[in-house]
């Protein structure tokens, strides 16, 4: 049983009491005196959540999260016939919207959830925080009093840096098994470890993820990614059970053997490519399934036990699809983290015909495969200053060749369809195939970017198949 406790905000124990300024000015905030101005007095509203957490944790707070005493339709109406914008599309979870003029700030009004009807108000608040997840997240302030209300264990929590269920671990768990990747994510993003007992009971309830929403979990799982310490969340997801079960691609790199370019195994490398990336999704979910193609194109070779992957690269772009489809991300993450992957294994030495096709192939990606390749290649057995020298030569091409104006793109062609149409070559496939063909030609050697030239080696195209 989690015992709370009540405390004026200007009176806090340690370690709370440097967030007393914090929590004082979340009181100040704008919109929340604008709703309690709307109300009459016998109807309360109290700061709650992710709000207070990450005030007392001494984090940025965005959005403010509200929550009242009583039902929520009743609030909504309050503030709608009050002249603000009210949006009620979680009202079947008795969640709201409210959105505060002059910038439309975002204020998201629940309802105590206990169902508790008697008691005076606190205790009914308590019953609330009390079928919260985290202590962490259990705590709530009252504004009119100023008063903190937490559990008994938070300031020791926050001391030890524990997230620690609120009351039974297993009822909490079994409540919503989404939070088990939520107490994953919460250790990632503020550096915390999980307390035993929380700790032992997601490792024996892991099966009932599958209960839970596709949509759900991948939320939680981006929000491990993009965490400052992905590499973490992924070592906790294997340790609890959680990889082999949901994300059996991933599970496969743990003690795959790679080469003698690798000293690592191929779940040690994805962790230590993926801790070396900026938290940008894409990105980060190229650096999880940049060899996810590896597994299944491994041949050793007979004579000398060499281990090879050939075109794990390609094979990995369409794995890579299937795994973001079965997790419902967006067709355009689809496609560029499948971009990425496909493309990842392109050489930092080459001539420049094959640095603008990199160009061409990664478009508006290029600084995300640059990142990319930078993480994969520092994590393999390659001397240091080797890859410094190539990095700084390829850098320079680069820089040399995008000083220019570039011929990547059909646009870009000193001729168009209709010119080769007025030429007498006709409609279909093998126009498009003569085009491609000549962008080819000119990627390969930008000089012969001229109509003449290109209008001949059309004809010639055309003329050798008829």
């Amino acid at each position: 049983m989690t015992n709370f406790i009540s405390t004026r905000i200007n009176n806090l124990p340690e370690p709370l009491r440097k967030a007393s300024p914090a929590l004082r000015s979340l009181l100040n905030n704008q919109g929340l005196k604008l709703l309690q101005s709307c109300l009459p007095k016998d109807l309360s509203l109290f700061v709650v959540g992710g709000s207070v957490r990450d005030t007392l944790l001494g984090r940025q707070v965005s959005d403010l999260d509200l929550a009242c005493d009583g039902e929520i339709t009743l609030f909504s109406r309050i503030f709608q016939n009050s002249g603000l914008r009210v949006i009620e599309t979680g009202l079947q979870h008795n969640t709201v919207t409210i959105l505060i003029p002059p910038d439309s700030s975002h204020i998201e009004l629940t309802s105590l959830r206990s169902g508790m009807t008697d008691g005076d108000i606190h205790q009914r608040l308590v019953a609330d925080l009390k079928l919260r997840d985290f202590t962490i997240n259990s705590a709530a302030i009252d504004p009119l009093t100023e008063e903190l209300i937490c559990p008994a264990a938070l300031p020791g929590d926050i001391t030890r840096k524990l997230i620690v269920t609120t009351g039974n671990a297993e009822d909490r768990f079994k409540e919503d098994p989404l939070r088990i990747m939520r107490a994953l994510r919460f250790a990632c993003e503020l550096s915390y470890s999980i307390e035993d007992d929380s700790w032992n009971t997601i490792c024996k309830l892991a099966p009932l993820l599958a209960t839970t929403a596709v949509e759900r979990i991948r939320s939680e799982f981006e929000k491990i990614l993009t965490s400052p310490a992905p590499d973490r969340g992924l070592e906790m997801l294997l340790q609890s059970g959680i990889l082999q079960r949901y994300f059996p691609e991933l599970f496969a790199f743990k003690k795959f053997e790679q080469n003698k370019f690798h000293s690592d195994d191929l779940f040690v490398h994805t962790l230590k490519v993926i801790s070396k990336t900026s938290p940008n999704l894409v990105l980060r979910l190229a650096a999880l399934l940049h060899d996810v193609g590896k597994p299944t194109t491994l041949t050793i070779d007979p004579d000398t036990g060499d281990r090879h992957f050939y075109r794990h690269e390609s094979v990995g772009a369409e794995i890579t699809s299937s795994f973001l489809e079965k997790w419902r991300f967006s067709h355009q993450i689809q496609s560029e983290v499948k971009t990425l992957v496909a493309t990842h294994m392109r050489p930092l030495v080459s001539g420049d015909s094959s640095k603008r096709r990199l160009l061409r192939d990664t478009g508006d990606l290029f600084p995300l495969w640059r990142e990319l390749k930078y993480a994969d290649a520092s994590s393999c057995m390659m001397e240091k200053t080797q890859l410094e020298h190539e990095l700084q030569q390829f850098d320079n091409d680069i820089a040399r060749l995008t000083a220019e104006p570039l011929t990547l793109t059909r646009k870009h062609l000193a001729i168009n369809g209709r010119n080769l149409l007025n030429a007498g070559i006709p409609q279909g496939e093998r126009l498009g195939e003569i085009i491609d063909a000549l962008l080819e030609m000119v990627i390969e050697t930008p000089e012969l970017n001229d109509y003449d030239t290109l209008m001949a080696e059309a004809l010639k195209m055309f003329g050798n198949n008829h």
